[in-house]
């Protein structure tokens, strides 16, 4: 069954406040970096995002090993940013898997209106070049938590969201789940 966000909202992964934040961020120009540990569901908000997106747009995947066929959106598959940045084509969203975090040089170079990437918390750590991207970023966080209220052992929540605005530098929570 495929997770669609008003599910994510039923499995309280997000309030109905935490989806319409997803959504104006979807539709921004900002970047997005989704973090959590593995299995935490990065993946699968990166799908949710992409749905949430009001055009049509082509969207490049680079490095997902499992798929990731976006929902409603027509999209290529890249084994490297170096394919991605040799194929030339100008992409809605660029969405990374975090085995390709560290080559800054390249994410400069994506010809894209937003890029998505879903890193791993020992990656988060040592990103240190987030003002050199083009854009504001949001910084998603995801966890699993012990939820007694639901059924399975753990719930995948996202704990909070941060918006780095790229010209001041300012970090501001807009989201942070209470369970």
């Amino acid at each position: 069954m495929e997770i669609t966000p008003e599910r994510l909202v039923e499995l309280k992964t997000v309030t109905p406040e935490g989806l319409e934040k997803l959504k104006e961020i979807a539709n921004s120009d900002a970047d997005v970096i989704i973090t959590g540990n593995h299995g935490s569901g990065k993946t699968t908000l990166a799908k949710i995002i992409l749905s949430l997106i009001d055009k049509d747009i082509l969207v490049a995947l680079v490095g997902f090993k499992e798929t990731v066929t976006p929902y409603k959106h027509h999209y290529k598959e890249y084994n490297s940013i170096d394919d991605l940045l040799e194929d030339n084509i100008r992409h809605s969203i660029v969405l990374i898997d975090n085995h390709y975090i560290f080559d800054w040089d390249k994410l400069k170079k994506i010809k894209g209106r937003k890029i998505i990437i879903t890193i791993n918390p020992h990656v988060e750590r040592e990103i240190k070049k987030l003002d050199e991207l083009p854009r504001d970023v949001y910084i998603i966080r995801m966890r699993q938590m012990k939820d007694p209220s639901i059924t399975r052992s753990y719930a995948k929540v996202i704990t909070s969201i941060k918006r780095i605005d790229r010209y001041t530098g300012e970090v501001k929570t807009i989201y942070t789940h209470k369970l």
